[in-house]
C-alpha cells in the first residue's frame, strides 16, 4: 500500500481512511494481539485525522501515519 502509487492515489480519489498492519505473515494470535493492542489508538485516529488518510500498525500496537503525497 504505502509504495503502490495507484492504492495512494485511490485512497485521495476516493477520500478513504485505511490502516494496515504489521505481520502479513505473523500467525493469527500475534496478529490479533497486534490490533488489540492499537486499538484505542485507532478509534482516536478515525475520529481525529481527516481523511484521506493512511496509518501502519506496528507490532507493539504503534501507528505512523503515512504522507499520501
Amino acid at each position: 500500500m504505502r509504495r503502490r502509487e495507484s492504492e495512494r492515489i485511490s485512497l485521495k480519489q476516493h477520500s478513504v481512511g485505511c490502516f494496515y498492519i504489521w505481520g502479513a505473515n505473523a500467525s493469527k494470535w500475534d496478529t490479533l494481539r497486534c490490533f488489540s493492542l492499537a486499538y484505542y489508538r485507532i478509534i482516536e485516529a478515525i475520529i481525529n485525522t481527516p481523511r484521506p488518510f493512511l496509518y501502519r500498525i506496528y507490532k507493539d500496537g504503534s501507528l505512523r501515519k503515512i504522507e499520501l503525497s
